[in-house]
């Protein structure tokens, strides 16, 4: 008998539209994207924790860099690797 007293409101809850920048979006598709969102940021920031440690170990050791993929100037493996943080990391300031 539980079921009947739920049903109205289970079926509010995953019906229901909102709209966030002109796409309209259930209840349920909000939780599921959040519960993703969640999921990745986590993700991210553990691939951002090794890249700084990997930074900081080969901060010391030379390479070229690239210009237009091509040899340009000197510049050092954890320089690029700090770069390579930041576009991992450009996410997570949109979040």
């Amino acid at each position: 008998m539980l079921c009947h007293r739920v049903s109205p409101i289970v079926s509010l809850f995953t019906t229901r539209v909102t709209t966030v920048h002109a796409h309209q979006y259930s209840n349920a598709d909000l939780i599921f994207l959040r519960q993703a969102l969640t999921f990745l940021i986590s993700k991210i920031s553990i691939v951002i924790s090794r890249f700084t440690d990997f930074a900081r170990q080969y901060k010391d050791m030379p390479t070229l860099g690239f210009t237009h993929y091509q040899p340009a100037q000197l510049t050092t493996v954890g320089k690029r690797a700090t770069l390579w943080i930041q576009v991992h990391s450009s996410p997570l300031r949109r979040a």
